[in-house]
């Protein structure tokens, strides 16, 4: 008997487990989300369309587990990123800048992900979607 009540117990904490690990992962995904919107908002300085038209930066911060605390480190190091994006040297590309292509860099750069999962101290497994 003693067995079977192990057995269940660990069952019922090991699923416990990978449905929060994976929440986790879900919402870390979310912030990730965030900080490409955050560096393409930064990266085109056209703050009065993304505080008048779009709400995806909202939006995020709303549906994430995270505490609001965790955005404003995030759009630091986004605005950083952004500041470094250079224009074009390509003749061609008439000086603009690849805005979309270095915001992608960022997505997926290990400094971002560093950052994310140093605040999974703040995230909240009963916030959120």
């Amino acid at each position: 008997m003693k067995i079977t009540n192990y057995a269940i117990t660990f069952y019922v904490l090991a699923l416990f487990s990978c449905s929060s690990s994976k929440k986790l992962k879900e919402h870390r995904a979310l912030l990730k989300e965030y900080a490409f919107c955050s560096c393409f908002e930064h990266a085109t300085n056209d703050a009065n369309y993304f505080s008048e038209k779009d709400i995806n930066l909202s939006v995020y911060a709303d549906i994430s587990g995270y505490n609001r605390s965790v955005f404003r480190p995030i759009d630091g190091v986004a605005r950083q990123f952004a500041d470094n994006i250079k224009p074009s040297e390509i003749p061609d590309h008439e000086n603009k800048k690849s805005i979309m292509l270095h915001c992608f860099m960022f997505y997926h750069s290990k400094l971002l992900d560093s950052l994310i999962k140093s605040m999974d101290k703040d995230f909240n497994y009963t916030k959120g979607w």
